[in-house]
């Protein structure tokens, strides 16, 4: 998703008026190395890129945990917060964002 400058703005006061914050720097893809099951059922490693749209869009944005000891517990592994990138994500599309796009983005 791009962003018309005054809708990416309104976008990163949204996100830091729900708790979040930019992260600083591009977007840039990163290799990385997993373990994927192949047609026999077995499991091999797989070299894999992710996606990187190369401008400064990224976001921390918090997320609700469960109440009582599994939300502690999630809380303790670092859930709780999602690291995010307005292009490659379509942050403009999340419902809890979508309210603040009005320019011409798309």
């Amino acid at each position: 998703m791009q962003y018309h400058p005054d809708d990416f703005l309104r976008l990163a006061e949204e996100v830091e008026r729900q708790h979040g914050t930019s992260v600083p720097g591009p977007h840039n893809a990163r290799r990385l190395r997993m373990k994927r099951p192949d047609a026999d059922g077995e499991e091999r490693w797989q070299d894999a890129t992710t996606t990187g749209c190369g401008q400064e869009a990224r976001f921390l944005v918090p997320y609700a945990l469960p109440q009582g000891k599994l939300g502690k517990a999630m809380e303790k592994r670092g859930a709780g917060v999602v690291e995010a990138c307005a292009v490659d994500d379509d942050m403009g599309k999340w419902p809890r964002f979508a309210n603040v796009i009005q320019e011409d983005s798309f």
